[in-house]
């Protein structure tokens, strides 16, 4: 994994915190997804400058389409809570992001 994938994977660790401030359905409203991808843009931008912002934007769209595919409402509020009481995200959100990291490159 080259550098900009491994630090775009750590801002993307970090953006779990986002997700999970955005609230989630199996279809999120699109303000909900817009807020997402705005939290994430500009964590990844800011964690990641060097990197391309179409990058970015593919990472965080990617994130975004995979949490609002895999998790209902109810699991990721459970997931939430899991991750807010062990105070790290969840692995069920690592895969996520892992998921997508792929992507920016």
């Amino acid at each position: 994994m080259d550098a900009v994938a491994r630090r775009v994977r750590r801002v993307g660790l970090s953006l779990v915190a986002a997700a999970l401030l955005a609230g989630c359905t199996q279809r999120w409203p699109e303000e909900n997804r817009e807020a997402f991808t705005r939290s994430c843009l500009a964590t990844a931008r800011k964690n990641t400058p060097e990197a391309p912002e179409q990058v970015l934007a593919d990472y965080c769209n990617c994130t975004a389409d995979h949490l609002q595919r895999r998790f209902t409402l109810e699991q990721f509020e459970a997931i939430e809570q899991k991750s807010m009481r062990e105070k790290k995200p969840a692995m069920e959100l690592v895969e996520a992001v892992e998921e997508c990291t792929g992507r920016a490159r």
